[in-house]
C-alpha cells in the first residue's frame, strides 16, 4: 500500500517560477501564529500574579497584610482601653472591664509580635527548585511567544522538478523532505472535500465549505510509491456543490501537468451523506467524480 505525504498549505501564498513551486506563509497564517504569543503572555501574567516578582514575594506580601491586620487590632484594643479609663465610672464591674480590655490588648500585642517575627523570617523565594522552575517557565513562554510567530519568516515549502525527479523540501519540517521519481506517478487530480462538524448537544450541523487538494498518485501496484496530497485551498462558500476549481488549485495542477506530462482527471468530490450519532464526529461519505 502506497504511503501518503499530506502537506497542508491551504492559506499560504503560492509562487511558481520555472521548475519551482513555492508556498510561503501568508499574512493570515502569521496572524494566527500571534495567537500563540497572546496565550503565552496570559500564562506568563498568571505566573507573575500567582508567585510574584521576585519568585516567592507573594509570601512576603501576604505576611505583610497579616501584620497590618494585627496592627489595626492592637490600635483598636488600645483605643478601647483608653475609652474605659477615661469614662469616669467606678466600681467592681468597671475595674473588671478595664482589666479585661488590658488583657485583650496584651494578647493582641503578643499576636502582633509573633507575626512580625514571622515576617522577619519570611524570604521572597520558592526554594532552589521552585526558583529554577519559575524562571524556566517564564523563559520558555518568552521563547515560544516571541519566537514562534517569527518562524513564518523562514518557513517555506519548495517543490522542485529536476531531471525527472520531484524534490520536496519543507524548511522547518525536515522529516517531510522527499525525493520522488516523477515517472512513478500515473494520476493527477483535484479533490474537493466538504468540511462539516456535528454538535451533539445542540443536534445541529455546521458546514465549513470545501477543502481543495491536489493529488499525485502512483500506480496501484506500486507498493513503494508515495501519494502526494497538497491541501492548497479552502473554499468557504457553503454550497451543495463546490464551485469551479480555485486559481491556486489550477496553478498547482498546471505545474504538475507541465513537469510530469500527466493530464488532470476530473475533480473528485467527497460529500457528507450522513452524520454519526452519539456525539461522534464520524461521517459516511460518498465520492463523486
Amino acid at each position: 500500500m502506497a504511503r501518503t505525504l499530506r502537506l497542508d498549505v491551504h492559506d499560504w501564498d503560492l509562487h511558481t517560477a520555472g521548475p519551482l513551486l513555492v508556498f510561503i506563509p501568508s499574512g493570515r497564517t502569521r496572524g494566527r501564529q500571534y495567537l500563540v504569543t497572546l496565550v503565552a503572555a496570559v500564562l506568563a501574567g498568571l505566573i507573575l500574579w500567582q508567585w510574584g516578582v521576585p519568585p516567592g514575594s507573594y509570601k512576603v506580601s501576604r505576611q505583610q497584610r497579616v501584620v497590618r491586620q494585627h496592627e489595626r487590632a492592637v490600635a483598636e484594643a488600645e483605643q478601647h482601653l483608653k475609652a474605659l479609663r477615661s469614662g469616669g465610672s467606678v466600681g467592681e464591674l468597671h475595674r473588671s472591664m478595664v482589666e479585661g480590655a488590658r488583657s485583650q490588648l496584651r494578647m493582641r500585642e503578643d499576636a502582633l509580635q509573633r507575626e512580625q517575627d514571622r515576617l522577619a523570617q519570611t524570604r521572597a523565594t520558592l526554594g532552589p527548585l521552585g526558583n529554577t522552575l519559575y524562571v524556566l517557565a517564564l523563559v520558555v513562554l518568552a521563547i515560544v511567544g516571541l519566537g514562534y510567530p517569527q518562524l513564518a519568516r523562514f518557513e517555506r515549502l519548495v517543490i522542485r522538478y529536476d531531471d525527472g525527479v520531484l524534490r520536496i523540501r519543507h524548511r522547518l519540517q525536515p522529516w517531510a523532505a522527499r525525493r520522488l521519481d516523477a515517472g512513478r506517478f500515473v494520476g493527477l487530480a483535484a479533490h474537493a472535500r466538504r468540511l462539516v462538524t456535528y454538535e451533539h448537544e445542540m443536534h445541529s450541523t455546521s458546514d465549513h465549505g470545501w477543502a481543495w487538494s491536489v493529488l499525485l498518485v502512483p500506480a496501484p501496484d506500486d507498493t513503494g510509491g508515495t501519494v502526494v496530497e497538497l491541501i492548497c485551498d479552502h473554499e468557504h462558500m457553503l454550497s451543495s456543490r463546490p464551485n469551479a476549481e480555485p486559481r491556486r488549485v489550477r496553478d498547482t495542477l498546471a505545474y504538475f501537468q507541465g513537469h510530469t506530462g500527466l493530464a488532470p482527471s476530473p475533480a473528485a468530490v467527497t460529500d457528507v451523506a450522513a452524520v454519526g450519532a452519539y456525539g461522534r464526529r464520524t461521517y459516511r461519505t460518498t465520492r463523486r467524480g
